[in-house]
Protein backbone atom coordinates (compact mmCIF):
# COMPACT_ATOMS: atom_id res chain seq x y z
CA UNK A 1 0.00 0.00 0.00
CA UNK A 2 3.01 2.54 0.75
CA UNK A 3 4.43 1.70 -2.62
CA UNK A 4 1.11 2.88 -4.38
CA UNK A 5 1.19 6.53 -2.49
CA UNK A 6 4.77 6.94 -2.88
CA UNK A 7 3.78 6.44 -7.12
CA UNK A 8 0.93 8.92 -6.62
CA UNK A 9 2.81 11.48 -5.03
CA UNK A 10 5.79 11.40 -7.75
CA UNK A 11 2.99 12.02 -10.15
CA UNK A 12 1.40 14.41 -8.62
CA UNK A 13 4.66 15.79 -8.36
CA UNK A 14 5.46 15.32 -12.04
CA UNK A 15 2.39 17.30 -12.74
CA UNK A 16 3.14 20.03 -10.99
CA UNK A 17 6.60 20.46 -11.99
CA UNK A 18 4.95 20.13 -15.56
CA UNK A 19 2.66 22.68 -15.21
CA UNK A 20 5.12 25.11 -13.33
CA UNK A 21 7.11 24.81 -16.36
CA UNK A 22 4.66 25.28 -18.64
CA UNK A 23 3.58 28.27 -17.42
CA UNK A 24 6.98 30.12 -16.73
CA UNK A 25 7.54 29.73 -20.25
CA UNK A 26 4.31 31.16 -21.26
CA UNK A 27 5.14 34.18 -19.08
CA UNK A 28 9.16 34.56 -20.38
CA UNK A 29 7.23 33.66 -24.29
CA UNK A 30 4.62 37.19 -23.42
CA UNK A 31 7.55 39.53 -21.82
CA UNK A 32 9.57 38.72 -24.91
CA UNK A 33 7.01 39.52 -27.41
CA UNK A 34 5.77 42.55 -25.23
CA UNK A 35 9.43 43.97 -25.17
CA UNK A 36 10.06 43.16 -28.86
CA UNK A 37 6.93 44.75 -30.19
CA UNK A 38 6.59 48.05 -27.39
CA UNK A 39 9.63 50.41 -28.04
CA UNK A 40 8.68 52.28 -25.77
CA UNK A 41 8.08 49.90 -22.73
CA UNK A 42 12.08 48.23 -24.44
CA UNK A 43 13.60 51.60 -24.07
CA UNK A 44 12.43 52.16 -20.94
CA UNK A 45 13.70 48.54 -19.47
CA UNK A 46 16.21 47.08 -21.29
CA UNK A 47 19.76 47.57 -19.11
CA UNK A 48 17.74 49.34 -16.64
CA UNK A 49 16.87 52.47 -18.67
CA UNK A 50 20.37 53.43 -18.69
CA UNK A 51 20.24 53.77 -22.55
CA UNK A 52 16.27 54.73 -22.87
CA UNK A 53 17.71 58.63 -24.53
CA UNK A 54 19.64 56.56 -27.32
CA UNK A 55 16.92 54.32 -28.08
CA UNK A 56 14.20 56.85 -27.91
CA UNK A 57 16.19 58.42 -30.51
CA UNK A 58 16.66 55.94 -32.60
CA UNK A 59 13.32 54.38 -32.27
CA UNK A 60 12.04 58.13 -33.21
CA UNK A 61 14.53 58.30 -36.25
CA UNK A 62 15.85 61.37 -35.12
CA UNK A 63 19.30 62.49 -35.70
CA UNK A 64 21.18 63.87 -32.06
CA UNK A 65 23.78 66.71 -32.12
CA UNK A 66 25.47 65.55 -29.48
CA UNK A 67 28.66 63.35 -31.04
CA UNK A 68 28.65 61.04 -27.80
CA UNK A 69 25.12 59.67 -28.82
CA UNK A 70 25.52 59.41 -32.62
CA UNK A 71 29.04 56.97 -31.80
CA UNK A 72 26.96 55.09 -28.84
CA UNK A 73 27.76 51.55 -28.64
CA UNK A 74 24.06 50.81 -28.43
CA UNK A 75 22.84 52.79 -31.21
CA UNK A 76 25.56 51.17 -33.65
CA UNK A 77 24.27 48.07 -32.49
CA UNK A 78 20.79 48.91 -33.32
CA UNK A 79 21.94 50.30 -36.70
CA UNK A 80 23.43 47.34 -37.78
CA UNK A 81 21.00 44.31 -37.16
CA UNK A 82 17.72 46.15 -36.45
CA UNK A 83 16.57 45.45 -39.69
Amino acid sequence: MGGRTEKRIVRIGGIVWKSGYVVLGIIALSYFTWMSTDKKAFSARHDTGIWLHTYELYFSGEESDSVEERVSYPLHVLKTYDR
